[in-house]
């Protein structure tokens, strides 16, 4: 975190937008005071919010389970950067997922990203045949 609290100092923040991707990649998250995010104090989010799909409804199967548990949001220092946009100095940082007692979220970015880019034909300096614009053919 010392990185992260030069950065604040160094920029003036006021407010940090805690950012956690969800399962579909859609960035979902609080905007918080600076004075909060220093605190200390720990960043919860329903595990439900990281089930949603990407038109706001949820699985039919439930994953998170009935009771829908909080899981903790822990900021990524390497992530941390101004949104040159907001009108207050702001900063956006990057969260991942974890459980109460520290271990892995199955919602964390890591378990997402992780297997695509294990998956990627060019992770290992492979190139890929396919093309390279994101459209789709039928055939």
């Amino acid at each position: 975190m010392e990185n992260i609290d030069e950065f604040l100092r160094k920029h003036r923040i006021t407010e940090i937008e805690a950012i956690i991707p969800d399962m579909a990649g859609t960035a979902r998250g609080k905007i918080i005071p600076r004075s909060k995010f220093e605190s200390g104090e720990s960043m919860r989010l329903p595990q439900a919010v990281m089930m949603q799909t990407v038109t706001g409804d949820y699985p039919e199967v439930g994953i998170t389970g009935v009771t829908d548990p909080d899981i903790l949001c822990v900021p990524d220092p390497t992530t941390i950067r101004l949104i040159p946009w907001a009108v207050d100095p702001t900063a956006q940082v990057i969260h991942d997922c974890v459980h109460f007692d520290g271990t892995p979220s199955p919602f964390r970015r890591a378990a997402c990203c992780g297997k695509c880019s294990r998956n990627s034909p060019t992770r290992a300096g492979v190139r890929s045949s396919r093309p390279s614009s994101n459209s789709f053919s039928s055939t």
